[in-house]
């Protein structure tokens, strides 16, 4: 008599070239996260996405992405100049994931929960006691214009992320250790009223063959109506002349990783490193739910593109033993994986893997450099400490079927950008400058240009306020 249990695991062909975006897409904000140790589902996110898999044999992961030293950091421990920018980011939260309470007069989320409880972090790692509200980020640039990606919100009658289901919610922060919001008041949260515009790309789309058309022709972003002016808040500045967005600038983000509260980013830390007409490559440390998220131009504090993809190699498997198992070839699974596990009547308990055609087929196009190798006996060996194992990789799938086994999971660190391919993206402005009003800083400097070009109340033709009056396009009539 054998028991049998089975795991399936379907192959895609080869692993996506293109970074994934960094949206969380919970069903409910507080519920565990795509991704988490409570179930292996994909995110119902564009594609391509990073593959999922349970924390088994005690391991344990997170969604991110960091180049060198990890600079996200809480509300309170950054300098004023930069609070003062980040109190002027929203939250994206799901209207079902805050109720107002007539008591208190106050918003309140329905319950709560932890970046430890909703994704399986084991204490000690990063931010495993925070905790969860939001799965997008976006920036107030008007009184009632918020910018964001594209596949945070749609129009879509009956999705979950459809534009009215949605609340902006500002003051989602820190103001010390352990002292994060817990209600808002209703000035703080806002409904997205309508959608004024939006672009999204399919990265799955047979127009991006490479990187060049990924970088010259992605595009992902959004600005959303509020259905009131935001009381209280500064609009954000946008660059308007496009001249800083240049090779080797510095940058940084400031949004909701995971759904945490507002995050911000060293602004020394990551810079530009490619240029496309639509997509600038950077090396800032993002995780999902940055997506929407302002990037700022280190230097004038202005807000230079939009946080949308991330290197795709965010989670790293490490086996703690070798894998060593049996296999059979099906044809009839396809490009699946399935593992099995066989109980005799003694109790003893074999494993084994089921590997569909076309999964096998790819597995045998793997260079010896992959640390995948067959042995005549039919199995299949990955040793440990051999080459690095993600979780997008197709070797983390052979462990997770083959039983688990003796394995951690971990943040995917690199010591810096490792290509153009893994680079964290960024939307750059396009044409959206020009549907953004002119901020009061903005309206007032344009006042002083156009005062000193006519000192005398006539017309004094001067080429460097001539210049400076076109960079700050100070020819826009439309006001905040």
């Amino acid at each position: 008599m054998f028991a049998v249990t089975a795991a399936v695991f379907e192959l895609r062909d080869v692993p996506p070239a293109f970074p994934p975006d960094l949206r969380d897409a919970p069903a409910s904000a507080f519920d565990a996260l795509a991704g988490s140790a409570g179930g292996a589902e994909v995110p119902d996110i564009p594609e391509p996405q990073a593959v999922r898999a349970n924390g088994q044999g005690g391991g344990t992961f997170q969604n991110i992405a960091i180049y060198g030293d990890n600079t996200i950091t809480d509300y309170y421990k950054v300098d004023r100049s930069l609070r003062q920018l980040a109190d002027s980011t929203v939250a994206l939260v799901k209207k079902d994931s805050l109720i107002f309470d007539r008591n208190s007069g106050r918003y309140k989320p329905l319950k709560v929960s932890t970046i430890g409880e909703g994704r399986g972090h084991s204490s000690g790692t990063d931010f495993h006691d925070q905790r969860v509200l939001s799965f997008c980020s976006g920036a107030l640039v008007s009184g009632d214009l918020v910018l964001t990606a594209g596949h945070c919100v749609s129009s879509e009658a009956g999705a979950s992320d459809r534009f009215d289901n949605i609340y902006a919610v500002f003051g989602w922060k820190a103001g010390g250790e352990g002292e994060v919001a817990e209600s808002f008041a209703p000035e703080d949260v806002y409904t997205v009223a309508r959608i004024y515009v939006r672009e999204l790309k399919n990265l799955a789309d047979a127009s991006f063959r490479n990187l060049d058309s990924y970088y010259d022709g992605y595009k992902d972003y959004a600005l959303l109506f509020l259905d009131r002016p935001a009381q209280g808040r500064e609009p954000l500045a946008v660059d308007r002349s496009g001249l800083l967005t240049a090779e080797g600038a510095k940058v940084f983000t400031i949004g909701y990783p995971m759904g945490m509260s507002v995050k911000i980013t060293g602004p020394d830390d990551a810079s530009i490193f490619r240029v496309g007409r639509s997509i600038l490559a950077t090396d800032i440390d993002a995780f999902g739910g940055n997506s929407g998220g302002a990037v700022f131009d280190s230097a004038t504090r202005r807000i230079t593109g939009i946080l949308v993809t991330a290197d795709i190699r965010q989670e790293e498997l490490v086996l703690n033993r070798g894998l060593d198992v049996p296999y059979v070839v099906s044809e009839e699974l396809g490009g699946s994986i399935r593992g099995r596990s066989e109980r005799n009547e003694a109790g003893e308990v074999s494993r084994r893997l089921e590997i569909g055609r076309e999964a096998f087929d790819y597995l045998s196009r793997l260079p010896a450099t992959s640390g995948l190798f067959r042995t005549a006996e039919s199995r299949l060996v990955i040793p440990s400490g051999g080459a690095r194992i993600f979780l997008n990789d197709i070797k983390a799938r052979l462990v997770f079927a083959a039983g688990g086994g003796d394995y951690s999971i971990k943040p995917a660190r690199f010591e810096r950008l490792e290509g153009l391919g893994g680079a964290t993206g960024a939307q750059r402005l396009l044409h959206l400058e020009q549907l953004i009003p002119l901020t009061a800083a903005e309206r007032a400097l344009c006042g002083e240009i156009r005062r000193r070009m006519r000192p005398d109340g006539g017309m004094t033709v001067d080429p460097t306020f001539m210049m400076l009056y076109r960079e700050a396009k100070c020819d826009r009539s439309m006001a905040i």
